[in-house]
């Protein structure tokens, strides 16, 4: 009963989630990856792999263990204010050294492709002053992409901390002809 129509694909990694949004446009796309990026160097540490969606509630669907390398599921809510697409990490991650990349600058990222998705309007935020992270509010029209946060889950003294989260920024890239949503 929201105000956009949400359709999941039975196993994620043969499929594209499509959001069709009030207005018409249709939103296609399907994650490829999770990767580190230190600012010289991109490495992709864990990609899509075979896993089939499981409806829990009414409003979210979990594609648990659906990324190589090590286990992380990825979640999908909708609500009557928006959708989101959430990667949980059930392991940590290999550390940013074990690829040669510089570990103080090195940033956790999730590459989300697009497919044939209109062109957003873009409005740059400064995220953080202090290492010059630029977030993208991409407007669709009816539909907007705002900065997002990431928390750590069932750790109590992060309990205050997961109110205020981490921000997450993104920025709407074409990378060898393709459209991808980068978020780190």
């Amino acid at each position: 009963y929201g105000q956009h129509q949400a359709f999941f694909p039975g196993n994620i990694a043969q499929g594209v989630i499509e959001l069709v949004t009030p207005d018409g446009k249709h939103l296609k796309s399907r994650p490829l990856g999770l990767s580190y990026d230190d600012g010289s160097n991109t490495v992709l540490i864990a990609e899509l792999k075979d896993s089939v969606g499981q409806l829990t509630g009414s409003n979210q669907v979990i594609y648990p263990d659906a990324f190589t390398d090590f286990k992380a599921d990825l979640r999908y809510t909708y609500t009557k204010a928006g959708f989101e697409q959430d990667i949980v990490l059930r392991e940590q991650p290999p550390a940013p050294e074990a690829y040669g990349l510089n570990p103080a600058t090195a940033r956790l990222q999730v590459l989300t492709e697009f497919f044939d998705a209109p062109e957003p309007v873009i409005t740059r935020q400064t995220a953080n002053r202090q290492n010059s992270l630029d977030d993208m509010m991409l407007d669709f029209g009816t539909m907007r992409m705002m900065r997002g946060k990431a928390f750590s889950v069932g750790d109590p003294a992060q309990t205050a901390a997961r109110s205020r989260g981490i921000p997450v920024v993104k920025s709407w890239q074409q990378l060898s002809g393709r459209t991808f949503l980068v978020e780190e």
